[in-house]
């Protein structure tokens, strides 16, 4: 039964991400459309996105980290 619960906690914890990992969404999806209005050609518009979505994959990486570690330390 201690099983079922973990599996059980492990995807509610999944399916709701960390309050950090919210807030860079938020914050990509309100940053990524002005990066298209700005004339600066498409190498800038590129580098500005990719920016944008390596905070999120690195911050995706830390949320997994964290979560790990926190299952580790139960």
């Amino acid at each position: 039964m201690a099983t079922a619960d973990a599996s059980t906690t492990s995807v509610k914890r999944t399916a709701i991400p960390p309050k950090a990992l919210a807030l860079w969404v938020v914050l990509a999806l309100a940053l990524i459309p002005p990066a298209f209005s700005m004339h600066i050609g498409a190498i800038g518009n590129a580098l500005m996105i990719a920016s944008i979505l390596l905070v999120l994959i690195f911050e995706l990486m830390n949320s997994a980290i964290e979560a790990i570690t926190d299952r580790v330390s139960l």
